[in-house]
């Protein structure tokens, strides 16, 4: 078999090569590294994680161009202005990564292009956000994408995005975008629910139970690692996680209001839980925690 596939290939060598798509475009990898990022923290591979990292800095390298997102790059050309997709579907994996890795600048990377989002393609009027930016030339039609086909829309992935980052920084601004997202297309996912899944989802997580927890430890501690895998090893899907190391807080103390008065207490790894606009009170002790995040 071996000799008759070589064969049939060096016969197949003197054809014309068919072309390759190999361009390299925003949206597609932002959906990309959002799963590698959840496999990576569910099966605490590596590799997945080690993917999703090299994309994310990948695009945020060489198509992050004059504070814009560009959509293709190929042949060490970035070019076509970003559209929802590519903003919405690239935020969500840099959550999502961040999640998994506790980096920061991924977090802040997300924060950055959620504003750019809304600066260029929010409809002040109407609400939800049109598929191209105000400064994309040559458009006849300025659509509204809500439908979830093989790819989820941009607005059913910025609508979680939003909640999400509202939760994060504390921002109610961008909590009350979500709602009039939701005011503004309910019709059309009342019409089609089958075709509205994704952006079901974020009305689930709005409605919630939705859980914001923020881990206060040192990374290399034995609890803190513990506590770590013991949310991770659960199934909770409306859920925003933030850790903080109380020796290098950085930029994170700048994140939400709150966040600086997060500390650890006796010098254990502290875990705060808080849903649906109330804080339960810090506790270092994982079954207490898991107790929380189960009522």
């Amino acid at each position: 078999m071996e000799n008759l596939r070589l064969k049939l290939f060096n016969e197949r060598e003197k054809r014309i090569h068919p072309h390759k798509d190999d361009k390299i475009i925003t949206d597609w990898n932002g959906l990309m590294i959002a799963a590698l990022s959840q496999a990576g923290q569910v099966f605490k591979n590596e590799k997945y994680l080690d993917a999703a990292r090299d994309a994310a800095n990948f695009i945020i390298k060489k198509m992050f161009i004059d504070n814009r997102l560009m959509h293709r790059y190929r042949d060490g050309d970035a070019n076509i202005t970003g559209n929802l997709d590519d903003y919405s579907f690239l935020i969500w994996g840099l959550l999502e990564l961040y999640s998994s890795i506790f980096d920061i600048k991924y977090l802040k990377t997300a924060i950055n292009l959620n504003k750019i989002l809304i600066d260029h393609l929010w409809d002040n009027t109407n609400g939800g956000f049109y598929f191209t930016s105000d400064e994309t030339i040559k458009v006849l039609i300025r659509e509204k994408k809500t439908f979830d086909s093989a790819t989820p829309s941009g607005n059913s992935v910025e609508i979680l995005n939003l909640l999400r980052i509202a939760r994060i920084t504390e921002n109610p601004e961008l909590e009350s975008m979500a709602i009039k997202m939701e005011e503004t297309f309910s019709n059309n996912i009342k019409r089609s629910l089958a075709g509205h899944t994704h952006f079901i989802n974020a009305i689930n997580y709005k409605i919630g139970p939705a859980y914001e927890i923020v881990i206060v430890g040192k990374p290399q501690d034995k609890n803190t690692i513990k506590i770590l895998n013991s949310i991770k090893e659960h199934y909770i899907p409306n859920m925003v996680l933030v850790f903080k190391d109380p020796d290098n807080a950085g930029d994170l103390d700048n994140i939400s209001e709150s966040m600086k008065f997060k500390t650890i207490i006796n010098n254990q790894t502290t875990v705060y839980i808080c849903s649906s606009g109330s804080c339960k009170r810090p506790t270092t002790d994982i079954n207490e925690m898991l107790k929380i995040l189960e009522q």
